[in-house]
């Protein structure tokens, strides 16, 4: 129920308005390319992973209107930082804020204030018929988390530390 519940949520109101806000990103930046040059171009484009869906969508349609060809470069934030830095020229950067708190990333963008078109969320699965978890509060997620039983213990046993900011080792690596 949870797990549908935060499906419908996701579907309503993130993908929608990331999709939205990709086709004008891309839009803008045909008006702008197609200012500055009538020839068809490569746009080299920036982009966070979370954004491989809608962007993927809206290329073929963008590149089919326009004849300009889109090439992404997706990436964590890390990579984002270090594409930006050190990876070459780029035409368009749809990034997570984070990228922009990088001084030497920040600058290689233009200046001025950003928008925010999308955010990504995190939820909590559980498999039909199982158990409900308390995450009902910070402490009762920790614990929850900690006391895991995962089906895939080294993703739990690098990820959930670092997000619970502890060090106690995980139930599953006490087995």
């Amino acid at each position: 129920m949870l797990g549908e519940k935060l499906g419908e949520f996701q579907d309503k109101v993130t993908g929608r308005r990331i999709l939205s806000a990709a086709a004008s990103m891309l839009c803008l930046a045909l008006v702008l390319f197609s200012i500055a040059n009538v020839r068809a171009a490569e746009l080299q484009i920036l982009a966070g992973g979370a954004m491989t869906g809608p962007l993927t969508e809206l290329a073929t349609q963008f590149e089919s209107a326009s004849g300009h060809k889109l090439v992404f470069r997706f990436g964590t934030t890390p990579e984002l930082i270090k594409l930006a830095t050190t990876g070459g020229p780029f035409d368009l950067g749809i990034v997570p804020v984070d990228v922009m708190k990088d001084a030497a990333a920040r600058v290689r963008f233009a200046s001025g204030p950003t928008t925010n078109i999308a955010r990504v969320g995190l939820g909590i699965a559980v498999r039909s018929g199982a158990h409900k978890p308390d995450i009902g509060t910070p402490d009762a997620l920790k614990q929850t988390l900690l006391d895991a039983n995962p089906s895939r213990p080294y993703r739990q046993a690098r990820l959930v530390p670092r997000f619970c900011g502890c060090s106690k080792p995980l139930a599953s690596a006490r087995r």
